[in-house]
C-alpha cells in the first residue's frame, strides 16, 4: 500500500496549543500524513497553515484546502467545530473520517466554563461529530464510555499522549535542602492550581516555581498572597527551550488531577514531557494517571485533597526515593515515546483502509 497522501491532520488551534503538540508529535512519525493548524506559524514538518486564527476564517480557510485534499483518510483532531466542520469535507467526499477526542468539550465538563453560546454549540457539536465518524481514536478510557452513551457504535481506538524521549533529555539535579518544585500549565479554565497552592501551605522549605500564562492567572497570585505563601514564583509564559532549563533543574514536578469530569478524559501532554525528563511527579489517582503511573514506582500518586497531596511532596524529600522514581519515570517515558504511540495509530489507519 502506498502511504503518500496517506491521512490529513486537521488540528482545531494554533501551533503552540496542546493539541497542536499531539497532532505535530503523531504526524512526525507517520509517512504521508500532513497537518492543517491556525496560525500563528511555527517552524513544522509536514504542516500547512491557514490565514486566520478567528473561529470562523479558521474554519473557512480549512474548509477550502479540504476540497482540494487528495488524502486517503481525515483525521479530526478535536470535537470543536474549527476542526469538525472542515473535516466533514472529507466525509463528503467519501473519506473515512477518524475523530481524535482529547478532552469533554461539552456540559460538565469544559463547557460549564465557557460563555454563551459557545458553551451550547461546544456542548452540541460534540455529541454531532462523535456521531458520524467512522472510527474514534480517545485519550482515556472515560471518553470511549462517553462514546458509547452518547450512541456511537463505531470502533474506539485508545491513543493516549506520547513522551517526546528525543527533544527531552533525562536529567536528575541532585539539589540538597531547598526542594525545587515546577508546575507547568496553562492558567484557565481547567487549572487545578488553585489545588496546588492550598497543599503548599502545609510543606516546608521548598520553592515552587509556576509556568505559564491565562485568565486566572491574577486569580491564583491573589490566592498565593491570600495564604500568605512567599516561596512562589510566577514566570508566565516561557520559550521552550527556557521551560527545559527549569523542568532540568526541578526536583518535583507537580500534575493536580482533582476528580473531574475534565480531568478524567484528559491525557496531558506535560505528563509525557515530566516522564521524559525524569522527574518524579506527584499527582491524583484520576483518569489516565491509574494506568500510567505507579505509587511508589515512577511517581507518588495522592488522595484528592490538598494535605495528602503536600505528604506526597514530603516522601520525595528522600533523595534516594527521588532517585529511584526519576530513574522508573525516564523509563515509562520511553515506552509511552511517540513514535510508539505513531506506530499504534498507524495501524488504525490501514485498518480502515483494509476496510474500505
Amino acid at each position: 500500500m502506498r502511504e503518500e497522501n496517506l491521512v490529513t491532520m486537521i488540528s482545531s488551534s494554533n501551533a503552540f496549543s496542546g493539541n497542536a503538540v499531539r497532532v505535530t508529535n503523531l504526524s512526525k512519525h507517520i509517512k504521508g500524513s500532513k497537518a492543517i493548524f491556525s496560525p500563528p506559524r511555527k517552524n513544522i514538518e509536514n504542516a500547512e497553515f491557514v490565514f486566520s486564527s478567528n473561529r470562523a476564517l479558521s474554519i473557512a480557510g480549512k474548509s477550502l484546502k479540504m476540497c482540494v485534499d487528495k488524502s486517503k483518510i481525515v483525521h479530526c483532531f478535536k470535537t470543536l467545530p474549527t476542526s469538525g466542520i472542515p473535516a466533514l469535507f472529507g466525509k463528503i467526499k467519501r473519506k473515512p473520517l477518524i475523530v481524535d477526542w482529547d478532552d469533554y468539550e461539552g456540559f460538565g465538563g469544559f463547557a460549564d466554563h465557557d460563555r454563551f453560546p459557545y458553551n451550547h454549540i461546544a456542548d452540541k457539536f460534540e455529541k454531532w461529530v462523535v456521531k458520524r465518524a467512522d472510527a474514534l481514536t480517545v485519550v482515556s478510557p472515560f471518553l470511549e464510555e462517553k462514546a458509547r452513551e452518547f450512541g456511537y457504535d463505531g470502533p474506539i481506538h485508545m491513543i493516549q499522549n506520547g513522551a517526546d524521549i528525543d527533544g527531552i533529555r533525562y536529567y536528575f539535579p541532585n539539589n540538597k535542602g531547598e526542594l525545587k518544585i515546577l508546575f507547568v500549565g496553562l492558567l484557565h479554565k481547567s487549572s487545578d492550581l488553585d489545588f496546588v497552592l492550598k497543599s503548599m501551605t502545609y510543606v516546608k522549605n521548598v520553592k515552587l516555581t509556576v509556568l505559564g500564562d491565562g485568565p486566572r492567572k491574577k486569580e491564583f497570585e491573589l490566592l498565593a498572597k491570600k495564604l500568605n505563601l512567599d516561596n512562589i514564583e510566577f514566570l508566565g509564559m516561557k520559550k521552550e527551550n527556557d521551560v527545559k532549563k527549569h523542568l532540568y533543574s526541578s526536583d518535583i514536578a507537580l500534575m493536580p488531577f482533582v476528580d473531574n469530569i475534565s480531568n478524567r478524559s484528559r491525557s496531558p501532554v506535560k505528563l509525557g514531557e515530566y516522564l521524559a525528563a525524569g522527574k518524579p511527579i506527584v499527582t491524583n489517582n484520576v483518569g489516565i494517571i491509574k494506568n500510567v503511573i505507579e505509587h511508589g514506582k515512577n511517581g507518588i500518586i495522592t488522595n484528592d485533597n490538598p494535605q495528602d497531596f503536600a505528604e506526597g511532596i514530603e516522601i520525595l524529600r528522600n533523595i534516594k526515593t527521588r532517585k529511584n522514581i526519576s530513574i522508573n519515570a525516564r523509563k515509562t517515558a520511553e515506552k509511552l515515546s511517540w513514535k510508539n504511540i505513531a506506530f499504534d495509530l498507524k495501524k488504525v489507519y490501514d485498518e480502515i483502509l483494509n476496510k474500505n
